[in-house]
């Protein structure tokens, strides 16, 4: 099996050639002339459009000597006033245009109702196999043609089938329509073409021949591209530092978006001063961006030539040679945590000196539990860690469990659990969890607090 696609990716305002749009799913721009167009594209920066009413179409030669199957692909948005019938895709045998093994129409271009028609030619003239049901307007369709010429003047064959976009299940199908009179011109289809006229858009065209073409899988809609970033870093306090995202694509990349956003003592603030390379690949920023005992979340989002998108999060984490407490922000885990108090957060709350602000867990039932979780402030290696007691106060009836971790990521370095009779503190002893922290401040830069209250 032979494969040639074509993008359509040329220049807009430009000339289409045979050699201008980025791949070789054809050889030759016939008729009408065509213009790439920077709108509407199915993906990528351009798609294609006849400059005039007289229609042009875009010709792959095939020259198989056998049965063939020809595959042709053509999305098409319609912004089409004109009446006439436009011929989408076409495969022509060896007898050349008066003998046309079999085509797809685009038809009531003026109409509320436009179809598509599968259409076929031999000695008889055209007839016409099978019509779709309406087809929407202004919307990227997939058009397939599937086609085999036979070995003998009733044995060539057609398939119409059409799709929304990248679906991978067709709107319409004709199924398979055998008989097709190829007027004795047996040995091969000798060209494929896709066609257009002022008004309907192609883009992304292309073509398979050999005696295995029509078993092949369908190309590939386009695919969301993935985005990597490098693991958690953790700097020192006022220096710089730099990420790199390292995207892929079934297509092209064509953008990079960062957000970065600080936490700290304060809460959440939005970083954007300091930083440069904000809209390509590699994002930098200065000494004014780390904070000492604050984690800088760092996302990049890339989009592709067909407007999709993929998403990377990372943490430059910079630690405090002070003590560490609990970041302001409310955590993550199980909703209907609340504060009682008047901190902004559940982990200022945490964090506060004052025994009058605590936060609060949502009400338990039987074998129901809730949980949260809120990171710590990077530090340095240190004897202690605060855990402030007197500020985790669930109301629990008598039975029920409350459960304080300490954690390093996801590993659970101590625990403490206690059944409560009436509300009452929850004080974690870590003393002999800091020894398996470790001694470098990575190791410090990523521990958290975890509560749950469990009903029994």
């Amino acid at each position: 099996m032979t494969e040639r696609r074509n993008p359509l990716d040329g220049t807009p305002g430009t000339t289409v050639t045979a050699g201008n749009g980025g791949g070789d799913a054809w050889s030759t721009v016939v008729g009408g002339a065509m213009v790439y167009v920077a709108s509407p594209t199915w993906s990528g920066p351009a798609a294609a459009v006849a400059s005039t009413d007289t229609a042009g179409y875009l010709l792959r030669q095939v020259q198989n000597t056998g049965p063939v199957r020809a595959v042709g692909y053509v999305r098409v948005p319609v912004r089409l006033a004109a009446t006439a019938d436009v011929v989408l895709c076409r495969a022509y045998t060896a007898g050349g245009s008066s003998v046309v093994g079999a085509g797809v129409l685009l038809r009531g271009a003026g109409s509320a109702a436009p179809c598509l028609v599968l259409q076929t030619r031999g000695s008889g003239g055209y007839v016409e196999r099978w019509t779709s049901a309406t087809v929407p307007w202004d919307t990227w369709l997939r058009v397939e043609l599937d086609t085999d010429p036979g070995t003998s003047p009733t044995t060539g064959s057609a398939r119409l089938r059409w799709y929304l976009a990248d679906s991978p299940v067709p709107t319409g199908d004709s199924g398979l329509v055998a008989g097709i009179d190829t007027a004795g011109t047996a040995g091969g289809y000798s060209d494929v073409r896709h066609g257009t006229v002022a008004g309907v858009v192609i883009d992304h065209v292309g073509v398979r021949d050999g005696t295995d073409a029509a078993d092949a899988a369908p190309w590939p809609s386009n695919t969301a591209p993935t985005v990597t970033l490098p693991a958690a870093a953790t700097v020192a306090a006022g220096t710089g530092w730099s990420l790199t995202a390292v995207a892929a694509d079934d297509g092209a990349v064509v953008s990079h978006a960062w957000d970065v956003q600080r936490l700290d003592r304060t809460g959440t603030t939005a970083v954007s001063q300091g930083l440069t390379g904000t809209t390509g690949p590699t994002l930098a920023g200065d000494g004014t961006t780390t904070v000492p005992g604050s984690v800088l979340q760092v996302t990049c989002t890339v989009t592709d030539d067909g407007g999709l998108t993929g998403t990377s999060t990372t943490e430059v984490r910079v630690p405090t040679t002070g003590p560490g407490t609990v970041l302001a922000t409310d955590g993550t885990g199980d909703p209907g945590w609340t504060v009682v108090g008047d901190a902004p957060s559940t982990g200022a709350a945490l964090g506060d000196d004052d025994p009058t602000t605590k936060v609060l867990s949502p009400q338990v039932t039987t074998a129901v539990s809730t949980t949260r979780t809120w990171r710590l402030t990077p530090t340095m290696p240190r004897e202690q860690v605060r855990l402030v007691a007197g500020q985790v106060t669930p109301t629990v009836p008598s039975g029920d469990q409350v459960t304080v971790e300490l954690l390093r990521g996801t590993t659970v370095l101590a625990t403490q659990t206690t059944t409560p009779t009436a509300p009452a503190d929850v004080v974690l002893t870590v003393a002999d969890a800091l020894t398996t922290v470790g001694t470098d401040p990575p190791a410090w830069s990523d521990l958290s607090v975890r509560v749950t209250v469990q009903g029994t």
